[in-house]
């Protein structure tokens, strides 16, 4: 037997090693992340009649004067630098300080989950005021209810390794279901990932920071269509199940496309997260503060 052959199965355990490391590392996450909030709705706050299992959580990271740090809710690869986690903390907390608003954007995604006619909700706005924050910690908070929650923090790095990227996420996702994770870590490629999802319900897609699969300024012709093709792809997978997205403010691409029209609903945020409309028609609807 050859070198090159006698290393292949090697190469393959070890593989296969590390992805069980990574299917354990999920569990233990989400199971910290249930904890996490379980104790967050511990404390003081009103008694909701809300149907969330945590109610009072969700008061609690919409509060403002309250701050907390919460496990980030991906494992495999590394917390994007917005978040500032320490790099020896095995569960990447990161801090979050209450958004008085962060119940409304709750509300609103449950509106679109609830709604025939609507498959996403996208958040846009000014950059740098907090949005992912407020869709990683709502990860936290459905993935502490049990769904079945995909999340993709960070699209440059998913644009770099998509097939390991979705596996990843898809193994916290499938956290509690270890035979399903089993299944999730045979998939290879993007035609093996597209039927799995295929045969799923109710999955949401969390998708982050989505302007970066958009053509910028110096891509070359193959970037270009690399980009084209990833945004295809996410598009046919968020197909499957419902999902909540943002965009940058300096993407215009979505107020090209009218809500009447479209699947996709879009919560306009502004500058320092204080005012939220939903464009109807293109017209704006204010909705209060955020």
């Amino acid at each position: 037997m050859s070198d090159a052959a006698s290393k292949k199965p090697c190469r393959e355990s070890e593989a296969s090693g590390q992805l069980q490391k990574l299917a354990t590392s999920a569990r233990q996450r989400r199971e910290r992340i249930r904890q996490v909030i379980k104790e967050l709705d511990q404390l003081s706050g009103p008694i909701s009649k809300d149907v969330d299992p945590f109610p009072n959580s969700v008061f609690q990271l919409s509060n403002p004067t309250f701050d907390t740090k919460l496990p980030f809710p991906f494992v495999g690869y590394a917390v994007p630098e917005r978040f500032q986690v320490n790099s020896e903390d095995y569960e990447s907390n990161w801090y979050y300080m209450g958004r008085e608003n962060f119940v409304e954007l709750r509300k609103e995604f449950e509106r679109i989950r609830d709604s025939c006619q609507r498959s996403a909700l996208t958040i846009y706005g000014t950059r740098g005021y907090g949005k992912s924050h407020l869709l990683a910690a709502l990860v936290c908070c459905l993935a502490a209810r049990e769904e079945k929650v995909v999340y993709i923090p960070d699209c440059r790095e998913f644009m770099k390794q998509s097939v390991s990227y979705i596996r990843a996420a898809s193994l916290f996702a499938w956290a509690d279901d270890e035979s399903k994770q089993q299944r999730i870590m045979a998939l290879d490629t993007q035609e093996e990932i597209d039927r799995f999802f295929q045969g799923q319900s109710d999955v949401v897609f969390v998708i982050d920071q989505l302007n970066t699969l958009e053509k910028e300024d110096g891509d070359d012709e193959p970037t270009i269509n690399e980009k084209a093709e990833l945004r295809q792809w996410l598009r046919g997978i968020q197909a499957t199940g419902k999902a909540l997205l943002s965009l940058s403010a300096n993407n215009h691409s979505v107020l090209n496309k009218p809500l009447g029209q479209s699947s996709n609903e879009v919560m306009y945020v502004y500058g320092g997260l204080t005012e939220v409309g939903l464009r109807s028609n293109n017209s704006v609807i204010k909705k209060g503060r955020f």
